[in-house]
């Protein structure tokens, strides 16, 4: 069963400064015979518990992709893409993710602060002791015309809306959801684009 909802929230919390520094992943041979041997759609940063970001959006366009293997990962945290925003308060946010690839079923949600550690449960109810979940959107917003009348094309794509208090660092998780793994290319993946209006602060 597939979940759909677009939230409003308030949120309220005190943020220190930050230093965020991000390192590549460091993989040794018996890591990776480990990953291939007992769970192909796990990374070495699921072994880890590590959350690793993607990057830090400072657009009001950014682009991402997955591989192939993570459809339907809706439940597995450590599949997920997680994108870094600094939002301003008192502000209205929308926040689109579009499927560039229409093969893709994309699912977003929200949390405010900075982790390290991967989140628990699936996306709708993704606990972490260091991120609060604001909330969750899944199918709200119509998929691109291009991807009008193809198939495969599956459901639509999300949009949430929210309103911080106070102005600090908030936590964007992109999911794969029910995308169609049998058209997925490797050299290609699935593709989709944040928007993000009024574009986050690079504060």
């Amino acid at each position: 069963m597939k979940f759909s909802c677009s939230i409003i929230a308030l949120v309220t919390f005190l943020t220190n400064l930050f230093t965020i520094t991000m390192a590549n992943e460091v993989t040794v041979a018996s890591e990776k015979q480990i990953l291939v041997a007992h769970d192909k759609n796990r990374s070495l940063r699921g072994l880890r518990g590590e959350l690793s970001y993607q990057g830090r959006i400072c657009s009001s366009e950014s682009e991402g992709v997955f591989r192939c293997n993570t459809a339907n990962t809706q439940c597995q945290p450590d599949q997920w893409d997680y994108w870094l925003l600094h939002l301003e308060g008192n502000t209205t946010y929308t926040i689109e993710v579009d499927r560039i690839s229409c093969n893709l079923d994309p699912a977003l949600f929200v949390s405010e602060g900075f982790g390290t550690r991967l989140p628990t449960a699936c996306y709708f109810n993704a606990f972490s002791p260091e991120l609060g979940l604001i909330g969750f959107a899944n199918d709200n917003d119509p998929k691109p015309a291009f991807c009008l009348g193809l198939v495969p094309s599956p459901f639509d794509d999300p949009k949430f809306v929210v309103v911080p208090h106070a102005s600090g660092p908030f936590t964007l998780g992109v999911v794969n959801y029910a995308s169609d793994p049998l058209s997925c290319r490797v050299a290609t993946g699935f593709r989709y684009k944040i928007k993000i209006s009024p574009r986050p602060s690079c504060a």
